[in-house]
């Protein structure tokens, strides 16, 4: 990876697993693992990481997020998870995440949003849920988001 003081680049190196994250520097905002070949994480993936504001997984093949994987991670504004394999997501993902601001779930193939999942959100102000395979989606999914100002929705199955 390359690091400087606030940030930690390992994206496109190909990556399987997650380097070990423990040696990043201290304080460290921005990490950036897209466009490399990992297809699971471990759940103490971020753990020493509480500083991290901005978190970018895309254009991986991740399938499975272990639920408590961000749990860690109060700090996060910014999320992208944006074109993995990502088809079932657990509901208690993103709990703790109450600075999340941006989420991006497009392109993968999630056929549902459990509810509960985005219930503690409510800082969530851009949030893409295009490119899946939803149906439907229940109305109380989103009756948490109170300062949603942005939501995509399109390229969906509906």
């Amino acid at each position: 990876c390359v690091c400087n003081s606030l940030e930690a680049n390992c994206s496109g190196r190909s990556l399987v697993s997650v380097p070990a994250l423990a040696s990043l520097p201290e304080g460290t905002h921005t990490l950036f693992l897209a466009n490399n070949r990992l297809s699971s994480l471990p759940v103490s993936a971020f753990a020493n990481l509480s500083t991290l504001e901005t978190l970018d997984l895309s254009n991986n093949y991740l399938d499975n997020l272990p639920s408590r994987l961000f749990r860690k991670l109060s700090n996060l504004s910014d999320l992208s998870l944006r074109n993995n394999s990502l088809t079932i997501l657990d509901r208690e993902l993103f709990r703790g995440l109450t600075q999340l601001r941006r989420l991006d779930l497009s392109l993968n193939g999630l056929g549902a949003v459990p509810l509960g999942l985005l219930d503690e959100l409510q800082g969530l102000t851009w949030l893409s849920l295009a490119g899946n395979r939803l149906h439907a989606l229940e109305r109380a999914t989103f009756e948490p988001l109170v300062n949603l100002q942005h939501l995509e929705l399109g390229m969906n199955p509906w």
